[in-house]
């Protein structure tokens, strides 16, 4: 059993534009770049995009971000449906994080990326891709966190992809989870329907 209640976001109530901080219990950092409430898949079902096209916002660089008052315990599930648009740098950086998971100390328990064409995760401390990705299609992404065991499952479009992986970062609960990119890392990505339970 998890020690708090979840939640769900379909940001569909919210109006199309930035998405200030602070709303629905969100944290945004955009400096630089943009935060916005879009009408992507359509006005009726909207998402959130993050847009990165400058090295601005410091680590969180461009970040939406839930925080869970007193942690999360035993088994969690955290659900959204993400989506990269474009990328990348001239470098090639494209790293987003859809989503990440924290401890209490901040320190990243679970990853889950979308990069160079791959979706990644980050089975204990080594970093293995999962299947490759299409730009403008959506994904589901499921994660069920075991905080006892310190272990997690991956799904993705309800494939199971990683089972009973290792967590990155020891983490007895689960504090925030976050989707982002930062430093060099530019494109877009775009996140809905987010279910923590």
């Amino acid at each position: 059993m998890q020690s708090s209640p979840g939640f769900s976001d379909t940001f569909d109530a919210l109006p199309l534009g930035a998405l200030a901080n602070g709303t629905d219990g969100w944290s945004v950092t955009s400096t630089g770049n943009a935060v916005n409430v879009v009408a992507t898949p359509s006005a009726t079902d909207k998402s959130v995009e993050l847009v990165r096209g400058a090295n601005t916002g410091g680590a969180a660089g461009t970040n939406l971000t839930r925080a869970f008052s007193g942690g999360l315990t035993g088994t969690v599930t955290v659900e959204a449906d993400v989506m990269r648009g474009s990328g990348s740098s001239s470098s090639g950086a494209d790293y987003f994080a859809l989503p990440y998971l924290y401890n209490s100390a901040g320190a990243q328990a679970v990853s889950v990326a979308f990069s160079g064409g791959e979706i990644q995760a980050y089975e204990g401390t080594s970093l293995h891709s999962l299947e490759p990705f299409t730009a403008g299609t959506w994904y589901h992404v499921k994660l069920v966190v075991n905080t006892s065991s310190q272990t997690f499952d991956l799904y993705i479009d309800g494939r199971q992809e990683v089972s009973a992986a290792a967590f990155r970062t020891s983490a007895a609960s689960i504090s925030s989870l976050a989707f982002y990119a930062n430093s060099s890392n530019f494109g877009s990505a775009y996140v809905n329907n987010v279910i923590v339970h």
